[in-house]
């Protein structure tokens, strides 16, 4: 259904955002982080963009990286 709704709407903020969770909680890292970019691209400052790569930093073992990124903001 979601992959639906992103094909209708491949920009839609809402939809691109719960999909990178769901890649997440599904340990697909490399594929939320195609996912996320686009995310990046429609909402760079939003603090739930900013929380998704935080996760997936943290996810792939980058905490310095995470710890930097929520810092910044």
């Amino acid at each position: 259904l979601l992959v639906g709704l992103l094909a209708a709407q491949p920009d839609h903020p809402r939809y691109l955002a719960h999909h990178v969770r769901s890649l997440l909680a599904a340990d697909e890292a490399p594929q939320a982080e195609i996912w996320l970019q686009r995310l990046e691209k429609v909402r760079p400052q939003e603090v739930g963009t900013l929380e998704l790569k935080v996760r997936l930093l943290q996810a792939r073992g980058k905490k310095a990286d995470a710890a930097a990124v929520a810092l910044a903001y």
